[in-house]
């Protein structure tokens, strides 16, 4: 009656882009340095069009930082480990769809090497009748972990009702862990 619409409407648009804006490159580089000789150096590129896409990526750093690309990106310190943990890392993701969709690759690789070194000193004091005892304690760990990861899935489509598929996985892994530890009770506080 008001020659006006008083309710919200919905609207949505379907958007197809053009083929020459269905590829591309896509990157992104950080480097930083802090105090008590922290360190970061991030790199990400990807090449992407309809039927493909190809990334890479790197992390290095000694923040305790062990994300990859697409893991979300908030940071958690209370969920990080103490002490300093370097890691070095790099990755490849692709994704291949054939345009007559005979057969679709999909896979990836990511290589990480972490190693931390973690101090831990305790200091106490026992309240006895005949006196005070006091505690030293420290703690030295040093951890290395090398991994190789990779992932590759391969479907093949024949025709209408026949699909293959061939999957291949493989891991590798390798610790090395050290601890040193140094503990002493004293009958006077020996500092």
């Amino acid at each position: 009656f008001l020659g006006h619409d008083v309710d919200e409407r919905e609207l949505s648009m379907n958007v197809k882009l053009k083929q020459q804006y269905n590829e591309g490159w896509m990157g992104n580089a950080e480097i930083g340095t802090g105090s008590d000789s922290r360190y970061l150096a991030r790199f990400f590129a990807m090449r992407y069009t309809d039927h493909s896409s190809v990334s890479f990526f790197s992390n290095i750093n000694n923040l305790n930082d062990k994300r990859e690309p697409g893991q979300e990106g908030g940071w958690t310190p209370e969920k990080m480990p103490e002490g300093q943990v370097a890691t070095k890392m790099v990755g490849l993701n692709y994704k291949i769809n054939d345009r007559r969709k005979h057969y679709n690759l999909t896979g990836d690789g990511i290589f990480t090497h972490t190693g931390g070194d973690y101090l831990t000193r305790t200091g106490g004091e026992n309240f006895l009748p005949q006196g005070s005892t006091f505690l030293q304690s420290q703690q030295v760990q040093r951890s290395h972990r090398t991994e190789l990861r990779t992932s590759h899935e391969w479907e093949f489509k024949s025709s209408t009702i026949n699909q293959n598929e061939l999957d291949f996985d493989f891991s590798y892994s390798n610790w090395r862990n050290m601890a040193d530890n140094l503990s002493a009770t004293f009958n006077k506080n020996p500092f």
